[in-house]
């Protein structure tokens, strides 16, 4: 990397990131993305985004993150496949401290996004990858004819379940609620097929095998009762952690670990905004992320401006 200070620099490059830079660039700041696995985050991972405007046809996960990785690459932007290890902040400035180098930046956005939020019950670490999955899309083919269970019931969840009824012999989708959570569509989808079965006011409390898995054993909450269920693979759908590490000593989180931001993005550290579903906020879609982007970016624009003592120019065509 041939620059040392960036005007800003965008930690996390899913659609709150990669939509963050797109709006940046435009307004002309010397700006780094740093991207620790792969540009586009969990929905890399999705096997059909329906409800992105614009997009009539269904779209893989994968194919809708190409295209925003795609477009952020026509702008002149240091992407770069590192993690960052430290964030912290020295008067005007954020120190970013990466594995063998160290940079710095006058704002930061945080598109960190979050993680996979596990059961926690005995076998789930000892069978992960050997039958405990938290990707269908990923893993749902080595199941092809063989039977699965997903645990969970909102919309993650039943979309998973839907997407493994093409591939399993059967699925088994376990809820500890009396109704699934999931949206009006999904239910009657899931409703009507054939080989899924709902196991509802029941909770999973240990993954039974021995080089994998094979069965889950379950607790009906209403009858008190455990019983078995045989099955190759497991998936976990139950909600997300986010990924505060690097900003939970220096911004305010509330209760859940999510970063507590105003309207505008701006965290309670100044010049630090956050983006996407590390922030807290009542719908977590790929819009509200790219949203949520934009607006971090025309804050962060702002912020730098003023310190620089430069005049803000208004929205960048």
């Amino acid at each position: 990397m041939n620059k040392k200070i960036y005007d800003l620099v965008i930690i996390g490059a899913g659609p709150a990131g990669l939509t963050a830079a797109i709006f940046a660039a435009r307004y002309g700041l010397n700006i780094a993305v740093f991207e620790k696995l792969v540009p586009g985050g969990q929905i890399t991972v999705t096997d059909t985004i329906e409800n992105y405007p614009g997009i009539n046809d269904k779209i893989s996960g994968y194919e809708l993150a190409n295209r925003f990785k795609k477009h952020a690459e026509r702008y002149d932007i240091d992407f770069e496949n590192e993690e960052v290890i430290k964030l912290s902040k020295e008067k005007s400035k954020f120190l970013i401290q990466l594995r063998e180098y160290n940079i710095e930046s006058y704002s930061v956005i945080m598109a960190t996004g979050s993680q996979p939020r596990k059961l926690s019950i005995p076998g789930e670490e000892e069978f992960i990858g050997r039958g405990v999955s938290f990707c269908a899309t990923c893993d749902g083919p080595f199941y092809k004819d063989k039977n699965v269970a997903v645990i969970g019931g909102g919309n993650t969840a039943v979309e998973e379940a839907l997407y493994l009824s093409e591939i399993a012999n059967s699925v088994k989708l376990v809820h500890k609620r009396d109704k699934l959570r999931a949206v009006e569509v999904y239910r009657k989808r899931i409703e009507k097929k054939g080989n899924v079965d709902l196991i509802l006011e029941s909770v999973p409390i240990e993954i039974i095998g021995e080089d994998k898995v094979k069965s889950l054993k379950i607790k009906s909450l209403p009858k008190n009762k455990k019983f078995d269920v045989k099955c190759d693979g497991i998936f976990v759908f139950i909600g997300y952690l986010p990924n505060k590490k690097l900003v939970e000593d220096i911004v305010d989180l509330d209760d859940k670990g999510h970063v507590i931001s105003d309207d505008n993005m701006s965290s309670s550290c100044e010049g630090l905004f956050v983006a996407g579903d590390l922030r807290r906020k009542r719908l977590r879609q790929v819009i509200t992320a790219c949203s949520d982007g934009a607006i971090a970016s025309d804050s962060a624009y702002r912020y730098v401006s003023e310190l620089k003592g430069e005049a803000y120019s208004g929205w960048a065509e």
